[in-house]
């Protein structure tokens, strides 16, 4: 597979990825970028999504924007629909920006792989390049694919029984070096809805829709695919949330069956503006992880907007 010409440096990334780390938390990152799925792209609790509340800045001033910076690592271990067993790290750095009516989100991902070498990973997830047969196993690590996502809500709903319907977009940059299979080198798109029902203040349920536009690189079989998700958001406590979902995507490599995965996790915040999250992931099918788990620590900053006249 080719390489595209355009594609940043493993050092100019990695060089960012700390910088980024560092500005949020304060001290490096402690994951060794020399050794190392969906990514951490959970949906937000319904909090996050309904944005500041009334009493959270000065009646005369302008909605406030709000940044997060998360660090998530994942580990994943499956067949993935070949032969033999993959472990994959993802460890995926996030800039979000977001407000009442939308979030936009900036991934730079790091990944570590040890498994056949015709296993390629989309997304954190690996995909077997020649299905039925398993090449020599390698290690492999460096910069995955840059995720761009947005998400417009064009109903916005409440924390009681009013829903939330948004919008979603997604963009992967080719950033990965594909001729270690940690990407495909080919750009994909994805776009979809969101919907969101409160059931009260502390449960919710949610149902996501999304079609992919997959990039078909030289010499592989790929194809389009749909996911769909569904699943329940619980908070226990005032600090302290869990979910439960379902996932399904058609299999973007012909001829193999779709991969399903149910997924569940907590999330806690120990003070303001700091929230740490925990994931625990079982394979439903042979093209998903046969178990897999998530660790995250988030940052979110509150930037209030312009006066009002």
């Amino acid at each position: 597979m080719r390489r595209a010409a355009s594609t940043p440096g493993p050092r100019l990334l990695c060089t960012v990825w700390l910088a980024l780390t560092e500005l949020a938390f304060g001290v490096p990152t402690p994951l060794a970028l020399a050794s190392p799925s969906r990514s951490s792209e959970t949906k937000p609790s319904s909090a996050e999504a309904a944005g500041p509340g009334p009493d959270s800045r000065p009646a005369a001033s302008a909605p406030a924007r709000r940044f997060t910076l998360e660090q998530d690592v994942y580990l994943l271990s499956g067949e993935f629909g070949a032969p033999e067993t993959t472990d994959i790290l993802y460890a995926p750095l996030i800039l979000k920006s977001w407000g009442e009516r939308y979030e936009f989100s900036f991934v730079l991902p790091y990944l570590a792989v040890d498994g056949p070498s015709d296993i390629a990973v989309i997304d954190g997830v690996g995909i077997p390049t020649s299905p039925g047969t398993a090449g020599p196993r390698q290690s492999r690590s460096g910069p995955g694919d840059i995720v761009l996502r947005g998400e417009g809500f064009l109903v916005a709903g409440d924390l009681r029984r009013r829903p939330w319907v948004s919008a979603l977009g997604r963009i992967k940059i080719p950033t990965a070096d594909e001729s270690k299979g940690l990407g495909t080198g080919e750009v994909d798109v994805s776009a979809g809805v969101s919907y969101t029902q409160p059931w009260g203040a502390r449960v919710s349920t949610f149902l996501d829709l999304a079609r992919k536009r997959v990039g078909d690189p030289p010499g592989i079989d790929l194809q389009d695919t749909t996911a769909v998700t569904a699943g329940i958001n619980v908070r226990f406590a005032r600090r302290l949330s869990g979910y439960l979902m379902y996932d399904r995507e058609d299999s973007v490599v012909r001829g193999l069956v779709d991969g399903e995965s149910l997924i569940g996790g907590v999330s806690l915040r120990p003070r303001p503006g700091w929230r740490v999250s925990a994931a625990v992931f079982k394979g439903l099918s042979e093209t998903r992880e046969d178990t897999g788990g998530m660790l995250g620590l988030a940052r979110t900053w509150a930037v209030p907007g312009r006066p009002r006249p």
